[in-house]
């Protein structure tokens, strides 16, 4: 009887440490993935997918439906064309450059302050700032790096999934 009484109190606390060690390993397990899988396609820019997995599976509580996948891709690609619209429209032009991703990152933080999604929010940050710093670096880069972006995406949500 006292032993009974003795664990009852610690099983919510170990139930707390199983959750947050199957969440580490999920993430663990997530990254590594994504990671081995860019590196077996020899992708040059090979941080993405796992910088993108990792975002996924600590902002998403559960596995994504494939509506919600589709979604998250279609997502990615907008917010990546549209820097990359701006970029190349602006590429000559510095001043208006820096000021229209100025504006993007102030809406992209707006809109988070707002309460729109995490995930969403950091993708069009991601890409206001990568894309304009790689056009500078390299015009023809910018265009490969966008796909590889979007690639990197659908390569992270596969594993998330």
């Amino acid at each position: 009887m006292s032993s009974d009484a003795a664990s009852a109190p610690t099983a919510p606390h170990a139930r707390t440490i199983d959750a947050s060690r199957q969440g580490a390993l999920r993430l663990a397990f997530g990254v590594t993935a994504s990671f081995a899988a860019v590196e077996a396609l020899d992708w040059d820019v090979t941080f993405l997918a796992p910088l993108l997995a990792a975002n996924m599976l600590v902002k998403l509580q559960r596995s994504p439906t494939v509506a919600q996948g589709l979604g998250l891709i279609v997502l990615i690609g907008l917010s990546t064309g549209t820097v990359l619209l701006i970029t190349s429209a602006l590429i000559t032009r510095p001043g208006p450059l820096i000021l229209a991703v100025a504006l993007v990152l102030y809406l992209a933080f707006y809109a988070h302050r707002r309460g729109a999604p995490d995930l969403a929010t950091l993708l069009l940050q991601i890409s206001a700032v990568a894309l304009p710093t790689i056009a500078v670096l390299s015009p023809d880069g910018m265009v490969a790096f966008a796909t590889t972006l979007l690639l990197a995406g659908c390569v992270a949500l596969v594993v998330v999934w």
